[in-house]
Parts: structure tokens; sequence; C-alpha cells
């Protein structure tokens, strides 16, 4: 990695907006201490985009917890991600060997307030950079997943095709195909405004949409090398413990059954995004220690995928709770198309206006 790589769009310096600790009420705090018993202190964890609740806490024997779910200032889909991922802790036991381990979940209030789930809290880190030999020790782990899931994970697992979390990937007119119809969104003219040169993405557009297309349309073809699938795998969501060659991944509330090729460009490209490792290394790195050989098409229709879904988000406006998320978007497309356009020999698309 270079070490004086920057991403492509400067990172906002504003955060999520979390709650504190003190925000809890006494009973919820009780119903905790229950479970991590008596709590000594705790202070907010940063780290992924959205707004959770995130504390690590240390109980009076020194023992360290993670905490995280939803609270009254979030949507009730915030509670909605929590209870699946709860349940998906309880049931898959590869998380066992590949996740924090997961004690249980508290709740108070109405059903879109505080739920809790609680999890150890791994001696480690996010790596604020990444090296190769880090892309190597998460892509061993990352096979060791593949390798190692068993057939009642696999059969509790829900299909790509109906999982609700990830279904309108395939389903319908989504992602590229919503630029080939027009709208009271303009989608086509907020997507080119939020490059530079506005007419060069705008021929770009329109010059590749037919290809993306049939690229997108696809996915739904590929069968080969399914298993367990994260579908949210970014560099924020891998743990490094301190001292140590394990790596924990963490957040498995959109699991499915699935192609793997969607984690592994998705974590490629983010990779790149964010350390300036190039996508088709790690994607070569995979190959080299799992002996699969993935078809060009099939890389290039998940890419291109991935690339429609954050095409037709990123050029919306920013949410006030998620303040980093069309940066993160922005990003991962710009490392995304670049990939693109190099294997299909095309000119760019060009740089996003730095906002």
């Amino acid at each position: 990695m270079n070490k004086k790589f920057k991403p492509t769009i400067t990172e906002p310096s504003k955060k999520e907006k979390r709650p504190n600790w003190s925000e809890l009420s006494p009973q919820l705090i009780q119903d905790i201490e229950k479970i991590t018993g008596q709590i000594k202190k705790a202070s907010i964890v940063w780290g992924g985009y959205s707004p959770s609740a995130c504390f690590a806490v240390q109980n009076i024997q020194g023992k360290e917890f993670f905490i995280k779910g939803s609270h009254p200032e979030q949507t009730a889909h915030g509670a909605k991600v929590i209870r699946n991922e709860i349940e998906i802790y309880k049931k898959l036991k590869i998380l066992k060997d590949i996740a924090p381990k997961f004690y249980d979940f508290v709740t108070f209030g109405e059903e879109s307030d505080w739920l809790l789930g609680i999890w150890d809290k791994i001696d480690g880190k996010n790596l604020s950079k990444w090296t190769k030999k880090d892309v190597k020790k998460f892509i061993e782990k990352f096979y060791f997943i593949h390798s190692n899931i068993n057939n009642k994970d696999i059969a509790y697992l829900k299909n790509i095709e109906i999982s609700p979390f990830t279904r309108e990937l395939l389903e319908g007119d989504k992602g590229w195909k919503k630029f080939a119809i027009f709208d009271d969104s303009n989608r086509q003219r907020h997507f080119c405004d939020i490059f530079e040169d506005s007419n060069k993405a705008g021929f770009w557009l329109t010059y590749n949409l037919k290809d993306l297309i049939e690229l997108q349309d696809n996915v739904k073809n590929i069968k080969d090398n399914m298993s367990i699938s994260h579908f949210d795998l970014r560099s924020d969501n891998i743990i490094f413990r301190h001292n140590s060659e394990e790596v924990f991944i963490i957040d498995w509330a959109n699991v499915c059954f699935a192609p793997i090729l969607f984690d592994l460009v998705y974590i490629a490209i983010d990779l790149e995004a964010e350390f300036g490792i190039k996508a088709k290394e790690t994607i070569k790195l995979y190959e080299d220690i799992s002996n699969i050989k993935f078809k060009k098409d099939n890389i290039l229709s998940v890419l291109v995928t991935l690339m429609g879904y954050l095409s037709d988000n990123m050029w919306r406006e920013v949410p006030d709770k998620l303040p980093r998320l069309r940066w993160i978007q922005k990003i991962c497309f710009n490392s995304a198309v670049s990939w693109f356009c190099d294997e299909m020999k095309i000119e760019n698309i060009g740089k996003f206006k730095n906002i």
C-alpha cells in the first residue's frame, strides 16, 4: 500500500450522532448488569456509518463487553436490523469461530425504543491502514468461513433472492435499470451533477448504459461458488486482535446464502477506495488461497450490480443521521468504476466534485 494514499474525496469531519451511556435508564442498566456484572465504566464506540447505540463497557472485575443496538432516536428499521442480527447470532454456529461471543439482549420501552445486544469486546481494532499482509490474513479467515460452514447453517440462511435485506439487488427495475427510466426523480441529471464534468458523465452514462444493464441482468444467473455472505463487508466490520493473527468479522445483520463474489468484490473495492490496495489483487489473492478461478463475466456482473446500487444512492441528499454515508458510497463507486473501465477498456467517467 502507498503510505501517502488518500481517498479520492475527503472524509466528512461530522460523525453520526450516537447516544451517551447517561441516556440509558437505571432499569435498562440494571438489566444489562444481570448479564455483564456491575459496570465500572462505559464509553461510546466509533466505527461504521450508522447512528446505532454502540458502547464499550468494563465490569468491576475488568472484563470488557461490547453493547450495540437501536435507540429511541433511531428508526423502526434500526430495531428490525438488530433483532435480525441477534437471531442470526443465536442460530449460526460458524459465527462462534469468526465473530465475538454473543451473550444476550435487553429491551426497554416500545418496540422502536431500546434494544441492545451484548457481545464480548475484542481486544483489537479496525485498522486505520491496511497492508497486503493484513489483506492476506483477512482472506485466509474469509476462506476459512466458506470451507468450514456446516450444512445446518447453510439450511438456515435465506437465499439472496428472498432475503429482505438483499433481494432488491436482483428484482425489478433496480440499479442501472432505473437510469433507463425518465421520471420526476431526474436521477440522470442528479447523478451527472455530482461529477466535476457533468457533460462527460452524461456521455459516459448514455454510452455504457446498455452494457451495464446487460451485465446487471446476468447476475441472477450466477449459481456457482455459493456460500454464507455477509453483505456489508467493509473494513469497518473487520477487527484485528492486538498482538495476534486473529481476525474477527462483525455486523452480520444482512447475512444470506449467495455467490461469494458479492462479499469478495465489495471488500475489494472498499480496500482500494480507503487504502489504495488494488481490487483485482484482492480477488487474485482469494483465488490463490482457495484454488477457485472466478469467471471474468461473473466478476463484472457482480461489480456492475454493486455499482448500480451505489449509483442510484450516492446522488441523493446526505441523511441527517448518516453524515458519512454518501462519502463511503462515492469512494467505493470511484474504485469500482475505475476497475470496470479498465476491464472494458473505456474512458473513466471522471472525478467527483469534492463538496
